[in-house]
């Protein structure tokens, strides 16, 4: 286990340990950003949302391009209330839907007002705070608002305090909102980096969607949390991947099983592969892992993959597979500490080991679900119930 951190510590923390050290690059803008930097743009940001009527009771849903600055907004905005990631090109009735549900008192996206986000804030009298970032200058955000309130005290968001909301259908098909504390999403990220020996030497890229956990807690901030840099893109493109690799010399990508199938494919097919230390490791998790994906990576990359089994509800993950681990084919890993696993039958009685049955845990720590009480999530013996 690690020591749980709130975002603005761990940040201050390498800020003080390695503040020339590169923390962000963009995938489209020249230079990097340090972990001086990091901490200085983070730290300017939350005073400027202050201003803009943002604090501790504030429910903001963001509604941005993915970016460097997008996750410094994420890391500002999350150190001082609750955050709730929508698609920049979301439509109106379910985000309003959302925006309803949880209550959001602000919104943030893009300059252009045309979008739904700024419809149904525009709609509901919310706050509407309008990003502008220039692509010549790393870490440079305009923020304009529309309908502000008065500016908030200095409070910061507690280790306990919900700081963000992930929609999520898992394996079960339906629709929730898990709510995240900064504790647990502190513990998920660290104990991601440390599980997988992240430091000052690793450079990961990220093309996940920060709509998603796994861009937090696996693609981006278990890298930065350990010392290491991080690229982030705005998705998946080959071709951009290619003079990525090239120029920026990423050394590991987490992503879904997904889009590593379709960069093995696209890689082969242009008969192109990285040059040796750049992206020799990946980790997939988010999706069931295809028997054949570790071998494909093997040939295409001479890379090695890591896998984990967890849920949005989970933390920290509940089982690893190191790459250098050697278990059974299908094996979702090693059980990661505080976690314990049990399988029970439809009874609820505990099976022995080899069984089939329903996975129950205990030991970590579960996110709540908005609407959901914990009579229908937990059995009579405080087992929770996975639903797998």
């Amino acid at each position: 286990m690690v020591e749980e951190l709130a975002i603005r510590d761990w940040i201050a923390g390498r800020a003080a340990r390695q503040p020339y050290a590169r923390a962000l690059l963009s995938a489209s803008a020249p230079g990097a950003l340090s972990f001086r930097d990091l901490q200085q743009h983070v730290d300017d940001l939350v005073e400027r949302f202050r201003g803009h009527g943002i604090g501790r009771e504030s429910r903001v849903a963001v509604a941005l391009t993915d970016g460097p600055e997008t996750l410094m907004i994420l890391l500002a905005l999350m150190s001082m209330g609750a955050v709730l990631p929508v698609h920049p090109a979301a439509a109106e009735e379910p985000l309003d839907a959302l925006v309803q549900k949880l209550g959001i008192t602000a919104v943030v996206g893009g300059h252009r007002p045309a979008s739904a986000a700024w419809r149904v804030a525009e709609a509901r009298g919310l706050t509407y705070i309008a990003v502008e970032t220039d692509s010549a200058h790393l870490g440079d955000v305009e923020l304009t608002s529309w309908r502000a309130t008065r500016p908030q005290a200095v409070t910061e968001s507690g280790l306990d305090d919900i700081v963000l909301y992930i929609t999520t259908s898992g394996t079960t098909g339906n629709s929730t909102i898990v709510a995240i504390t900064q504790r647990s999403l502190d513990r998920n990220y660290a104990t991601h980096g440390r599980l997988n020996g992240y430091g000052p030497d690793t450079r990961a890229i990220c093309v996940m969607p920060f709509t998603y956990l796994f861009a937090y807690v696996r693609s981006s901030l278990p890298i930065l949390r350990c010392g290491g840099s991080l690229v982030v893109a705005p998705g998946y493109r080959f071709t951009d991947m290619r003079r990525w690799c090239d120029t920026l010399k990423p050394t590991c990508m987490a992503a879904t099983p997904t889009i590593l199938k379709k960069f093995t494919a696209d890689s082969r097919s242009a008969g192109w592969r990285p040059q040796a230390g750049v992206l020799d490791r990946f980790h997939a998790t988010g999706e069931a892992i295809p028997d054949d994906l570790r071998a494909s990576l093997l040939e295409t990359f001479w890379a090695r993959l890591g896998t984990n089994y967890g849920k949005t509800e989970a933390s920290p993950q509940i089982a690893t597979v190191q790459p250098d681990d050697d278990l059974e084919p299908g094996a979702v890993g090693r059980v990661v500490a505080p976690w314990q696993v049990e399988i029970i039958d439809e009874a609820g009685v505990v099976q022995p080991t080899g069984s089939t049955g329903r996975i129950t845990l205990r030991g970590g720590h579960v996110n709540a679900i908005v609407g959901m009480t914990r009579e229908t999530r937990f059995d009579a013996e405080g087992r929770f119930l996975t639903g797998d």
